[in-house]
Formats: structure tokens, sequence, C-alpha cells
């Protein structure tokens, strides 16, 4: 997620024969949009409580932050990508890599700090390390925020909010895929 992050990479740092979605090339966009969906959720499964459905949470607690914080684009952004990922298109007037790139970046504060190189660094490294804590023992084992957050992804599918919350379910399985 940091490379892609990376000002200086490129849409296509991906690409390579064979590979699916057109050679590889069309890849960092897509981790781009699961990237800030995956940020998405975590703050969603992690704070739930009184929010309702994911778009509830989507449009009066992420919206309006982002817009405070990063912007009225950097919001418009994020709700793209949501919504791109969740129908698994992308359109022509869609937000173009480096925007997405941006967003992100903003959003989570990826870039702020250097390349991980211990195993605490790279539990950290994860943008959602903040919600779910990841800790790294000496024998190298860990509670990492990827389980965390399926984990709790998990809990919210048997709750009974979201037996009616498909918009969770679609891009929360969107994200898996990615």
């Amino acid at each position: 997620m940091k490379a892609v992050a990376d000002p200086n990479s490129l849409p296509e740092m991906f690409r390579s024969p064979g590979a699916e979605l057109n050679e590889g090339a069309e890849i960092a966009r897509w981790l781009l949009r699961a990237a800030i969906a995956r940020y998405v959720l975590a703050g969603f499964v992690k704070n739930r409580s009184g929010t309702g459905s994911l778009l509830d949470y989507m449009f009066n607690v992420v919206d309006p932050a982002v817009r405070k914080r990063h912007g009225v684009l950097v919001a418009f952004n994020v709700r793209q990508a949501n919504r791109q990922l969740a129908s698994g298109d992308i359109e022509a007037d869609s937000p173009n890599f480096r925007e997405l790139q941006y967003a992100f970046a903003t959003l989570t504060d990826i870039n702020a700090s250097r390349f991980p190189a211990t195993l605490d660094e790279i539990a950290w490294a994860d943008p959602i390390a903040r919600l779910f804590n990841p800790t790294v023992s000496k024998r190298g084992t860990q509670a990492d925020c990827e389980t965390t957050f399926v984990s709790h992804a998990l809990a919210y599918f048997d709750s009974k909010t979201s037996k009616v919350d498909s918009d969770f379910a679609r891009l929360f399985w969107q994200v898996v895929r990615v």
C-alpha cells in the first residue's frame, strides 16, 4: 500500500505479460480503490455503534470529516473510489490514478513515515493499524490488522443491522477480492 501511495509510483507499476487486468496495467488503479474502501470499512466496523448502515456512516461520518480535514475534492474522490469498487466499474470520467493516490495518501497519512524495516514497523505501517493496534511477539507471531479487520467485519455480518446492509457486503467482498 505504501508503494501504491508513493507519488513516484506509476499507474502501470504492476504491468506484467499475462497478468490479469490488461496485462497488469490496471492493477494499481484497483488497489487504490480497494485500499481506500478498506480504510473506510475498517473505521466503520471498529466505530459503528449508533451509525446505522455503511452508507449512513459514509454520509454522516466519513464524508463530513474528510471534507473538513482534506477538502471537497478528496471527499469526492473517496466517494467515487468506493462507488466504483462496489460496482466493479471504473468510468471514463472517474478520478485518475494521481487523484486517487493523493486521496489515499492524504486520508491515511501513509507517506508520513519511512518504509518499515522491522516486523513491528511493518505491522504499524498498515493504514488501519491505529484502529486495530497490531502486536508482534519476539517469536514473530502477531495479531495483524487484516485478521482483526476481517474478524470485525465477519462479526458485523452476524449482526441484525448487516442483514439489510448490502452496500457493506458488496464493498467488503470487493476489497477481499482485490
